[in-house]
């Protein structure tokens, strides 16, 4: 096997798309609480914020898996193996629908009732909340590795300007429906922009890299020409 080159100069130019990503992604995970508390009583925000806590632990098989799955993407892509990018892709996203989809259901089943023997029949709509959250968690399992493919491949940049949209429409969407719903409405804004940004990763991974990060990861015909863009 040859020696890995590893380019300063690369990996500083990552750095600030990186950053910009990582700071979209913290304000993104508040944008909902911080709303949340501007728009309704502090009792909703008490409920919401059992209702991600719980609904959050749909993500965690996801979480899991792209971090396992960042490294071998990025030494598939530079070793050139595409087909077994997507192999990766098409397990990775399995692994985490299965897992997501099995803490949905039981949070379906158990949810209520552990909440309201927990902290009390008064958080009963946390369940619902976590049940909104843990839904959406399904669908961005479906393109787990997206934003890693992005990543690992020298596409960082998409992922920083996707991520900043999202916070945009994170906030406009929280600003219309929670003076509607209340909580409900923070938890379906945060469920359908992170669909949403997890989508938008996918198409920029299909567009850019050429591979579509999802179960039916495919080759994007045509796509080869715009890596070197």
């Amino acid at each position: 096997t040859g020696r890995v080159k590893f380019s300063l100069r690369a990996w500083f130019a990552s750095l600030f798309p990186l950053g910009m990503q990582v700071g979209a992604d913290f304000l993104n995970a508040r944008i909902d609480v911080l709303m949340l508390g501007l728009l309704a009583d502090s009792r909703a925000v008490g409920i919401y914020g059992l209702g991600i806590m719980i609904g959050g632990l749909a993500r965690m098989p996801e979480t899991i898996i792209k971090q396992m799955a960042a490294p071998r993407i990025a030494q598939f892509y530079a070793q050139g193996r595409t087909a077994d990018i997507r192999r990766l892709a098409r397990r990775s996203a399995a692994f985490s629908v299965a897992g997501a989809t099995t803490i949905f259901i039981g949070i379906l089943i158990l949810g209520s009732p552990i909440i309201a023997t927990t902290v009390g029949p008064e958080f009963g709509p946390s369940a619902t909340i976590a049940a909104i959250i843990a839904s959406g968690s399904i669908v961005t399992a479906l393109w787990c590795t997206a934003a890693p493919l992005l990543n690992m491949t020298g596409q960082e940049r998409h992922t920083a300007r996707i991520s900043w949209a999202s916070a945009g429409f994170n906030a406009l969407f929280n600003l219309a429906l929670i003076p509607m719903l209340g909580a409900v409405g923070a938890a379906l804004a945060t469920a359908i922009v992170t669909a949403g940004r997890q989508g938008a990763f996918a198409l920029a991974a299909r567009r850019h890299v050429g591979i579509s990060p999802g179960l039916l990861s495919g080759h994007a015909r045509g796509a080869v020409s715009g890596i070197a863009k």
